[in-house]
């Protein structure tokens, strides 16, 4: 009883604790011509995505996200292609490549026109984790959360079992006490142990541990098998047709599998500004509507009020047309450090970028039954243990240190009975609710989708172009000062430039304004 009293306490505060890791969906593909519809992506790897952000708090590191989108340019970013590409406000990723600098000693170069542009050079994810060791340790946290994230889900579905275990042994212990056990039940009982073995079970009396004992294998395999049984290996992914086991729908149908939208904010920000950078930086409400979150059919009052959020987060601004028509110009998502110059040749309307439904739980069907059923039998079980344990007698038929055990152990054990059932049915609920508001806002975006096929709204879009945006590619002959140089040499380089530019202007009678330096004077600048 001792061993059963220290495995449940252990078991469950790790299930209940369990509850707040959640699934998550991989993050989804960037924008390109047309936002296809997207799936659901293997369960397992995605499910680390909030332990990641846990471990981001922990270690105070520049985001996973930004270095990644560091690497994929090259090295070379400004604060627009990070905001772009992470799908950040451009605040929020101004300040994490400042952090990223500070950690792998990357350098600042201000253009001619003010413009910023952060060189890291190559492999910047290797030069952030040898140069801290927080990331070292975030590397190795994010490829352990997978596995300790699997081993809890096993340890709470392992916990109902035990729960009825203990409340089921406890009744037939309590009821066998009260029965009086006389001697001649007991003499049957023995005869019945002599016995048991011969007919239903094979009795292995040469295998087994210490040269003899059963076969449960019987005719079927190991019974156990159920609750870890994978078709396809234990180790496939779930993306791959294998079957959840029997533990992990226990813990599926508990606390379900995580917000499948959970990436949702930095997904649609990338594909907004994927449009905007299309559109040359201008795009009006029906062009991005289909990839934010629109919660009025278009024409309403107040319809647009959906842009604000992005037009912060992407530091862009409204203009009026001289037909009255309000378009947004977003003129720091063209300044870039990498790409092409040439402008877009037709505007770009994107096709609906949809929310995914919350699922109750993922797993199969009838293991989700299973589990409610263990969940019910638990709870009917403890319900009836607490009847039981109100008779004085028990401390005489059964003795008072069992009744002081399991008195002990009983709020713990109704507390997960109840919780077990309850936290379903309060998600049930929930989850309701959520996918009523989902379906909603993604009515919305298919409203607007079609309201860009108008002719009155294609026009608009096509007379917004008057106010595009020159795309400024800052390249390496532009650059004013670089943190990674000696100021000094810099000063003198740029004031023998200029003077090299006013000697190759062809107006001879302005150069003749001008004296001829020497290079003393290079020298005294």
């Amino acid at each position: 009883m001792a061993a059963l009293r220290f495995a449940f306490v252990l078991t469950l505060p790790i299930g209940f604790g369990s509850s707040l890791v959640t699934h998550v969906t991989a993050p989804r593909p960037l924008f390109a011509r047309q936002i296809q519809a997207r799936t659901r992506t293997p369960l397992l790897p995605a499910s680390s995505s909030r332990l990641k952000d846990i471990a981001q708090k922990t270690f105070d590191l520049p985001r996973q996200s930004v270095v990644q989108a560091v690497e994929r340019r090259g090295g070379r970013v400004t604060a627009s292609d990070a905001a772009s590409a992470a799908g950040l406000k451009i605040s929020e990723a101004t300040r994490e490549l400042n952090k990223l600098a500070s950690f792998t000693s990357g350098a600042l170069e201000v253009s001619k026109d003010g413009d910023i542009v952060y060189s890291f050079g190559p492999n910047v994810g290797q030069k952030l984790q040898a140069a801290s060791a927080g990331a070292k340790a975030r590397e190795v946290f994010q490829s352990v959360a997978p596995v300790l994230l699997q081993l809890t889900k096993i340890v709470f579905g392992i916990a109902i079992f035990v729960s009825i275990a203990v409340v089921f042994s406890a009744i037939g212990i309590i009821l066998a006490g009260g029965a009086g056990g006389t001697r001649s039940s007991r003499d049957d009982d023995r005869r019945d142990d002599r016995s048991w073995g011969r007919n239903d079970f094979s009795y292995d009396r040469g295998g087994g541990f210490g040269g003899g004992g059963v076969n449960f294998n019987i005719f079927y395999g190991n019974p156990f098998d159920v609750f870890f049984y994978r078709p396809y290996g234990y180790y496939a992914p779930y993306g791959s047709g294998n079957e959840m086991g029997i533990l992990e729908s226990i813990f599926s149908y508990v606390f379900g599998d995580g917000d499948p939208n959970i990436d949702r904010p930095q997904e649609s920000l990338k594909a907004a500004s994927s449009v905007i950078r299309a559109n040359d930086g201008v795009v009006t409400a029906e062009q991005l509507a289909p990839v934010l979150a629109p919660d009025k059919a278009p024409g309403s009052v107040d319809s647009e009020g959906f842009i604000l959020d992005a037009l912060v987060a992407l530091n862009g601004r409204p203009e009026v047309t001289d037909e009255g028509d309000i378009v947004y110009v977003f003129p720091e998502l063209q300044v870039s450090a990498t790409g092409s110059r040439r402008p877009a040749k037709d505007p770009l309307v994107p096709r609906a970028f949809p929310e995914d439904e919350v699922e109750f739980s993922i797993a199969p069907k009838w293991k989700q039954f299973l589990a409610g059923g263990l969940g019910v039998v638990n709870l009917v079980g403890a319900i009836y243990l607490g009847i039981l344990l109100r008779d004085p007698r028990l401390y005489y038929t059964v003795g008072p240190q069992f009744v002081a055990g399991i008195s002990a152990l009983f709020p713990g054990l109704l507390t997960y009975a109840v919780g077990f059932n309850l936290i379903p049915l309060v998600r049930s609920f929930l989850i309701k609710k959520e996918n009523s508001e989902i379906e909603q806002r993604n009515f919305f975006r298919s409203v607007w989708e079609k309201e860009t096929l108008k002719p009155e709204v294609q026009e608009k879009i096509v007379k917004a172009r008057k106010y595009r945006v020159k795309r400024k590619v800052v390249d390496d002959d532009e650059i004013e000062f670089s943190s990674a140089k000696d100021l000094d040499l810099q000063l003198n380089e740029n004031e023998m430039r200029e003077w090299e530019e006013k000697l190759s202007r062809r107006d001879a009678p302005a150069l003749r304004r001008w004296p001829i330096p020497t290079q003393d004077d290079a020298n005294r600048g």
